[in-house]
């Protein structure tokens, strides 16, 4: 028997709230990150600069939410300048 429209015995997780694995992974890695935060820092210092920015760029996005890219026409027509206007010239 499939899906029925209107169905109402739905089990699971109610919606909003958390989910409990990935509150718990997440717990864990940031005790990772806290037990080995010396390290962390020592092998940090000990890359090259563009690689400890990469280094950095990169584990930021374990606790930085992630931002979308505006695009700059968005921008101007959100503003009201027209791309032909003085302000473009």
């Amino acid at each position: 028997m499939g899906f029925e429209k209107g169905h109402t015995y739905a089990v699971g997780r109610p919606k909003g709230s958390p989910n409990k694995n990935t509150t718990m992974v997440r717990e864990l890695f940031k005790d990772l990150i806290l037990e080995n935060y010396k390290q962390l820092k020592y092998d940090l210092g000990e890359l090259q600069p563009l690689d400890r920015i990469k280094m950095i760029v990169e584990l930021s996005k374990f606790v930085l939410p992630a931002f979308k890219t505006i695009d700059r026409k968005d921008i101007v027509n959100d503003l009201g300048w027209g791309m032909n206007d003085e302000k473009w010239s």
